[in-house]
């Protein structure tokens, strides 16, 4: 395979991950929760080619607000699916210190039996002149499966400091606070902040413990290392910085468990692409030991952060370069062979029901197929919200398939 054909492969993938698949708003008596409706069964086939799959539809799931990206604040979880945060409208103006746009909800839906649970969420902010004006996390919060109905939230905005566990099976959030303080040494150490839970890079290691890499203090990027405790429940400070603090870096666990840290802003001048930087380290929970290695081919941070990359054997994909670890080289272009079978939509016959774009997403246990349709927001602004609400509905249809 040549480097062209590789190059357009990556890519190909990297806009597929890229999708945003997004939800719907309350409806209009305030009722936040999401409908579930039955299908009457039939199927049509569009006049579209015999060869494809023919799928009846069996179940719609409407949500309440507008979610986000798979593997960020939306994840798949064996035949469930989990939302975490949501919008409730298009958000305008600061959103640093929460906004009235972003939903404090958590949904589970068990896409084979219907059933549907529901938790509040709650997000504080640790701004020194933070305001009340909301406690939802929006869709910029993350999801960790840690195991069965259990789920770590974190993030939604620059200045949330807690992170939240949703127990589905007994209905419960626990909330985990930052409650130390954190001396910035890179820039004087004039800097003393608390412990931002933000969306910063982070990784889960073999033992389930999971590694937060480069958040900001609101002035500068730091260089503090913070882990989740799998087996305690709580956050710690590790005792290995990284060597240059940065924000918004791009951090993945590699086939041998240790994990790669790539670019993030550097603090040398505004949050732009020329401020990023192509530092790499690699991070080993096993010592808490980190090394540099050979940087990244161009500056990545925020707007170049990758949220899937791909990992096999001896390599990592990154954006658009290849990494190999025994090398340590990065080569551009991606040769891991990806199962592109697996995310191929053409295969499907989707029954016309006035989609908005869509996607392909899973498929269950039951062999029934998953797609998830986009929403999108109205064009007249909401004074209560500081945004322009939901117009159109994230939906999830359940499909049979049959040749």
């Amino acid at each position: 395979m040549t480097i062209a054909i590789k190059k357009a492969t990556f890519l190909f993938m990297i806009l597929f991950f890229s999708i945003i698949f997004m939800g719907c708003s309350e409806s209009n008596d305030g009722d936040s929760s999401h409908n579930i409706i039955q299908n009457d069964g039939n199927s049509s086939n569009n006049g579209i080619e015999d060869d494809k799959v023919s799928l009846t539809l069996k179940s719609i799931y409407e949500l309440p607000y507008v979610f986000g990206a798979i593997n960020k604040n939306v994840i798949l979880d064996e035949d469930s699916i989990i939302f975490v945060g949501g919008n409730k409208a298009e958000p305008n103006g600061a959103q640093h210190d929460g906004h009235p746009a972003f939903s404090n909800i958590a949904i589970k839906i068990d896409l084979i039996s219907g059933v549907k649970e529901t938790l509040d969420i709650n997000a504080s902010t640790g701004h020194p002149f933070g305001s009340t004006i909301a406690n939802g996390r929006g869709n910029s919060a993350k999801i960790y499966k840690l195991d069965t109905n259990r789920y770590l939230v974190y993030g939604g905005f620059q200045y949330v400091k807690n992170m939240e566990i949703l127990d589905f099976s007994q209905g419960q959030v626990t909330n985990i606070d930052s409650n130390f303080q954190i001396v910035d040494t890179e820039y004087g150490g004039l800097n003393s902040t608390t412990y931002y839970a933000n969306d910063q890079a982070s990784a889960i290691s073999e033992n389930n413990n999971i590694f937060f890499f480069g958040f900001n203090s609101g002035l500068y990027p730091m260089n503090t290392i913070i882990m989740f405790n799998y087996n305690d429940e709580n956050l710690m400070i590790v005792d290995t910085n990284l060597t240059m603090g940065r924000h918004n870096a791009t951090a993945e666990k590699l086939v041998d468990g240790r994990i790669i840290v790539v670019g993030g802003w550097d603090g040398s001048g505004a949050v732009t692409l020329g401020s990023a930087t192509r530092r790499v380290e690699i991070f080993n929970p096993n010592d808490n030991s980190i090394i540099r290695v050979t940087d990244y081919p161009t500056p990545i941070h925020n707007g170049q952060r990758i949220e899937k990359a791909f990992v096999e054997n001896d390599s990592i994909c990154i954006g658009n370069y290849q990494y190999i670890v025994s090398q340590d080289n990065w080569e551009i272009g991606c040769s891991i062979n990806i199962d592109l079978e697996s995310f191929d939509n053409t295969k499907y016959n989707f029954p016309n029901h006035n989609t908005i774009v869509g996607n392909y997403i899973k498929t269950l246990s039951n062999g029934d197929i998953v797609y998830m349709e986009a929403g999108n927001y109205s064009s007249t602004f909401s004074d209560t919200l500081l945004g322009y609400p939901v117009d159109k509905p994230t939906k999830i249809y359940v499909y049979s398939q049959s040749n």
